[in-house]
This record gives structure tokens, sequence and C-alpha cells, in this order.
């Protein structure tokens, strides 16, 4: 996927889907998204990582439940990123997210907000399947397992 492909992409989904708080952020290609700008009455998956590996938790969930979403589900990628010490270079870890994710927009909170906003504790990787409204369906912790896909695609159904 080309980055104007992919940004027109995340665009397009914000646009549609936006049950989250509002807030800007902006991915590893660049591209500034204002997440929950609009409202939504669809179905949204946040797939969240805190830790150092977070390109490789996001990487390992999207590759899980990436192609099995039902229709009109959108997807949206956060790499939280407030404990990079403020020396280390941004360049360095924006690639890294590029190149670990290579083909779907990852947002870089550089804050650590969103999360907060939608009422979770940092600790690893989560996933979240919100409804019409921001409502959490349900809330996976950890990396991908069976019974944590099997229970991402109960709450979509």
């Amino acid at each position: 996927m080309s980055r104007l492909s992919a940004i027109t992409a995340a665009l397009s989904l914000f646009a549609a889907l936006a049950p989250l708080p509002a807030q800007e952020l902006t991915d590893q290609f660049g591209a500034s998204v204002d997440v929950g700008a609009e409202p939504s009455s669809g179905r949204l998956v946040v797939v969240w990582s805190d830790r150092r590996e977070a390109p490789d938790d996001i990487a390992a969930w999207l590759a899980a439940i990436g192609s099995s979403l039902p229709p009109g589900t959108g997807l949206l990628a956060v790499a939280d990123l407030k404990a990079v010490p403020f020396f280390v270079p941004r360049a360095g870890i924006i690639k890294g997210v590029a190149d670990s994710v290579p083909t779907r927009p990852v947002l870089l909170d550089w804050k650590g907000e969103l999360i907060k906003r939608l009422g979770f504790k940092k600790g690893g990787p989560l996933v979240l399947v919100l409804g019409p409204g921001g409502s959490v369906k349900v809330a996976a912790r950890g990396g991908p397992s069976p019974e944590g896909a099997a229970a991402l695609a109960a709450a979509l159904r």
C-alpha cells in the first residue's frame, strides 16, 4: 500500500468512524488525524500498546484480526510513546514503526493521552472493540491469542 493510499484510508476511516475522544495524532507517514472529531454510529477496533515493542505488538494483533473483521468495522492502531526519553530522536522511532507496520497507519501518541481518555490504564498491548458512541464492548489485554480473538469476534457480531 502506498503512503498516499494509506493516508487516504486513514482519513476516510476517521471521517466515518470516530467514537474516540477528540485528539489530534500523527501517524508514521506524517499524516495528522483528528481522532474523535465526528460522532460515530459504527464499530471500531482499537489496537494499542505502550511497550517498547509496540510496533511488533500492533503488527501481531493486526495480522491476527485484520483480515477477519466484518465489513463496516473500523480498525485503528495506536502506539503510546510517552515513555520514550526526550533525547531519543523521534525520527528513529517513526522509522521503526514504519518498518514494523508498513501497510497500515499507526497513530503515534507521544503524550500518552488517548488511553487515559478511554478510561484504561497502561500496561502492555490492549485491544478494544468500541460500539456506537464509543462504548467499550470488549477489551483484551496482552498479545494475540485464540481466546482474545474469539472474544473480539463475538463482540463484533
